[in-house]
């Protein structure tokens, strides 16, 4: 293996991510790219040469110092990961941090191998909130999940739907917020990617998941998505991308959201509300069963959200929609 400096960079602040570690050593020719005088705490670009692949990285100098022949010996405190060879090879996970907000409300960065280990994406608050842009007509905001019972942040038009279409999903028992960033050099500079929604299903799986939108996802996302999906394939999470939902279905979820809260059904049990719809009906005279339908109609828009009831969701949402019940023990959603 050989290394050359090829530039320095210059004194600074240290990249995001990194900290001043006793790392490696090298010694390289002397005048190699004004190498001699490189001082303490300078960055420094180094191409490192491996066989027939080829290198780029920032090392955070802690010493150098000319020797008797000649060359010169550089020690720095962390080397910056591998940006790119002539295999055009992708980052590591084990070359990648995550920061996330700890109990006692500071944000600190682990390496990911070591911090999945404690990671509690659930119970993390945000740990990079979204900024407000003038030229977006939604501005970021929070959405109450019925399902955790807690507010679940969102950034845009089509996170706050994915949000939404999530908070309904039967398989769905736990939404957060970008609870967790991941880290790692690349180019020559510094990368975080926040996912924008952690989800965890039916059977102790967890998915990482980003929104964006009916455009799909840009070059830079896709990018920044292989190295999030490598990490969190180790331990057999999953990173995918929010669906656009069907407009019908979505402008249907949309309605019956106004009622997902619990004080949207009181005076109405569950049991009654099933055998009211026993038989298809219509919806608004299977309210008519249960009593005025002008104060029973939120306890059956409640009942479709919760699965206690359904109908077809591809259909629009309206007087005459056919509704039946769920039998006892179907999730929610068993209609779609």
């Amino acid at each position: 293996m050989c290394v050359a400096v090829q530039r320095s960079v210059g004194p600074g602040k240290l990249p995001r991510g990194q900290r001043p570690r006793p790392g490696g050593g090298v010694r390289v020719a002397a005048g190699i790219g004004g190498c001699v005088t490189l001082a303490r705490s300078s960055r420094v670009r180094l191409g490192v040469q491996d066989g027939r692949r080829v290198f780029h990285c920032i090392v955070w100098l802690v010493a150098s110092a000319q020797c008797a022949d000649g060359s010169v010996c550089l020690h720095w405190g962390k080397a910056a990961f591998p940006q790119r060879s002539v295999k055009g090879d992708g980052v590591h996970p084990r070359h990648v941090s995550v920061r996330f907000v700890g109990p006692d409300g500071v944000v600190v960065q682990r390496p990911w191998r070591v911090a999945v280990e404690e990671l509690r994406l659930l119970d993390c608050p945000v740990v990079r909130s979204y900024p407000l842009r003038r030229e977006r007509r939604l501005a970021p905001g929070w959405w109450w999940s019925a399902t955790t019972g807690r507010l679940v942040g969102y950034g845009s038009a089509a996170m706050r739907d994915a949000v939404m279409m999530l908070d309904q999903d039967p398989r769905v028992v736990g939404l957060a917020c970008r609870p967790v960033e991941f880290v790692w050099e690349q180019r020559g500079g510094v990368v975080a990617h926040a996912p924008d929604l952690a989800v965890a299903v039916v059977g102790g799986g967890m998915h990482l998941v980003d929104c964006p939108g009916r455009g799909g996802p840009s070059e830079r996302l896709l990018g920044r998505a292989r190295v999030v999906g490598a990490c969190v394939r180790e331990v057999g999470w999953e990173h995918r991308f929010a669906g656009v939902a069907d407009p019908v279905v979505a402008a249907n979820v949309r309605w019956l959201s106004g009622y997902r809260h619990s004080r949207c059904a009181v005076g109405i049990s569950p049991v009654r509300l099933r055998g009211a719809f026993v038989e298809p009906v219509a919806l608004v005279e299977g309210a008519g069963r249960l009593g005025d339908p002008l104060a029973t109609l939120p306890a059956v828009y409640h009942g479709l959200w919760h699965g206690l009831l359904r109908t077809d969701w591809g259909r629009p949402l309206g007087e005459e929609s056919v509704v039946n019940a769920v039998p006892v023990g179907r999730q929610k959603g068993a209609g779609r």
